[in-house]
């Protein structure tokens, strides 16, 4: 054999190492392909599962809020029907408490100017009762412009000391008080 017969051998050898080599690169190739694409699909169905769990989530969570949203919504429509009703009410108490406090009023008014008008009264009968003290036989003042009795009677007694005498008030024809504050004790 010689150096070319022993060449060729040696080229074989490494022809068929180097196919050796090639296929086991290739099926290392496809099984790390085949890896790889165990580990893509492995990894797109983990992720396809998350995102289906995340939409089944979300999905969730957006019927809640709208459930949440139509509960809230009829709450503020009760509570909106309920402050109306409350606020009706309170205008119509107030209403009443103003009513109530305008007849109060008119009522205390009416007291004051009848209070004014009987302590007038009063004082001029202090002062016809006073002149009737000092002179029991002249007609009063007051009687005497309206042209009626006398509004002091004495009771019991004709002297000045020892007699008691009632006072009632006179009104003319308009029913307003005669000798109002003229005369004095």
């Amino acid at each position: 054999t010689t150096r070319v017969d022993e060449v060729h051998r040696n080229r074989g050898i490494e022809h068929q190492r180097t196919e050796e080599l090639a296929r086991q690169a290739a099926e290392r190739v496809d099984r790390l392909e085949r890896e790889s694409l165990a580990r893509l699909l492995r990894d797109v169905s983990d992720m396809n599962s998350r995102m289906d769990d995340n939409f089944k989530a979300v999905e969730t969570a957006v019927r809640q809020f709208d459930d949440d949203s139509r509960r809230a919504k009829a709450d503020i429509g009760n509570l909106r029907a309920e402050l109306n009703a409350l606020d009706n009410d309170a205008s119509h108490r107030i209403n009443k408490i103003k009513e109530d406090a305008d007849g109060k009023f008119a009522m205390l008014l009416q007291l004051m100017q009848n209070f004014e008008k009987n302590s007038a009264l009063f004082e001029q009968h202090m002062a016809e009762a006073g002149r009737a003290l000092v002179n029991p036989r002249a007609p009063s003042r007051a009687a005497s412009e309206v042209g009626g009795p006398t509004p002091y009677r004495p009771h019991g007694g004709s002297s000045s000391r020892g007699g008691a005498y009632s006072w009632s008030p006179q009104n003319d024809y308009a029913g307003n008080t005669v000798g109002r504050g003229d005369a004095e004790i």
